[in-house]
């Protein structure tokens, strides 16, 4: 074992002082065990266009969404590689459309903060206050490591006014409420539970706009759940809090029930972790709020789920009686027949407006459509 590990020694020393890059990344951020490079970087508005023109010459490495058009670089780039000079590169990779992450490598620390100083004054730009967009992160695996693909829903803010429309009087103090919850706390579980068509995406989704300046989202389809603490997506989950180390990280789990109900042996392990996450050591060291959402009642959830401290909010939405679901359809100029109860999906749908005012179709509404 001890001549092996030497081996393994010598050959991460030979790849280091070899001409990088090396092997099949560009970036030795990727490569945890490369020796002898020293890092500077910055997330934030980089002019990436005019970097391109004026760099052109030295870029070794790029990847696109689609054809590398130079009036819309901004937003075709995913990740661009120049070497400056020799052991010197600078990496520009997207962050969000408008926002990308640019790290200087080289041999020295002197020398990264050097050049880093450099691009910043020449290309780094301040971010406009009044961007409307939002969006989110789908978590995949591409080969065997974890990824994230990003996802835009645009503008999709509810006015208070609508809250209380669609989820009823108290909602709008619930929701102050749970915001400063999200701001205040370094991480927990929320369960929104209620029938499908009630409105828990339509809620996220403005949940998500609210936060955008704050908060990063990320969907999690469940059969991806082991994402959240398998050995594999460590190094992931350090390099996001690297990343997003101006926002606070949210998780989104939809349809969670499985995951949430009273412990059995199918989904005792999946469990124990979520508690974990929620108020334990996991949690502290990977700083996310999860927010699960189910169909099932609440009462078959898992009693550890309940304890205080631990579940930070949880929401029941209800089909609207014919009183509110009348009260919502005038003042969106909506008809509809007496029915004892409707819920969100039901009112939009009856309306030839509905493509106009919310998606409401069951597919259509799904925070990762």
């Amino acid at each position: 074992m001890a001549a092996m590990d030497g081996q393994v020694a010598a050959d991460i020393k030979v790849g280091a002082v070899t001409k990088w890059p090396e092997g099949p990344s560009l970036d030795p951020h990727e490569i945890q065990a490369v020796l002898g490079w020293h890092c500077v970087g910055e997330t934030g508005a980089w002019g990436i266009d005019a970097m391109y023109r004026h760099l052109a010459n030295k870029l070794v490495h790029s990847h696109w969404n689609g054809t590398p058009v130079i009036s819309e670089l901004s937003r075709r780039s995913r990740h661009l590689v120049f070497a400056i000079a020799q052991d010197l590169f600078v990496v520009v990779s997207e962050h969000t459309p408008g926002r990308s992450i640019l790290r200087v490598w080289a041999r020295s620390p002197e020398s990264a903060e050097t050049e880093f100083r450099k691009l910043r004054s020449a290309y780094f730009r301040e971010e406009r206050a009044d961007e409307e967009d939002s969006y989110f992160f789908v978590l995949t695996i591409r080969g065997s490591e974890p990824e994230t693909r990003l996802c835009k829903i645009g503008r999709s803010g509810q006015s208070p006014d609508d809250l209380v429309l669609h989820y009823g009087e108290d909602f709008r103090e619930w929701h102050q409420q749970y915001i400063g919850e999200l701001n205040t706390r370094r991480g927990g579980l929320t369960i929104l539970r209620g029938e499908p068509g009630t409105g828990k995406t339509t809620y996220l989704r403005h949940l998500l706009y609210e936060l955008r300046k704050t908060h990063c989202f990320y969907y999690l389809p469940l059969p991806a759940y082991p994402l959240l603490s398998s050995p594999l997506s460590v190094d992931f989950w350090l390099a996001e809090n690297e990343k997003q180390a101006s926002v606070k990280k949210v998780v989104v789990l939809e349809d969670a029930e499985a995951l949430l109900a009273e412990r059995h042996p199918e989904n005792q392990e999946s469990l124990s972790t979520l508690l974990n996450i929620g108020d334990g050591f996991l949690g502290d060291f990977l700083q996310m709020h999860v927010i699960c959402t189910m169909n099932a009642p609440i009462g078959r959830l898992d009693p550890a789920i309940k304890r205080s401290g631990r579940l930070i909010a949880a929401r029941q939405f209800e089909r609207l009686s014919w009183p509110q679901a009348e009260r919502l359809a005038r003042a969106k100029g909506l008809e509809l027949k007496f029915r004892e109860s409707y819920s969100l999906a039901e009112i939009y749908r009856s309306s030839s407006l509905a493509a106009q005012i919310t998606q409401t179709d069951e597919r259509q509404i799904g925070f990762a459509a």
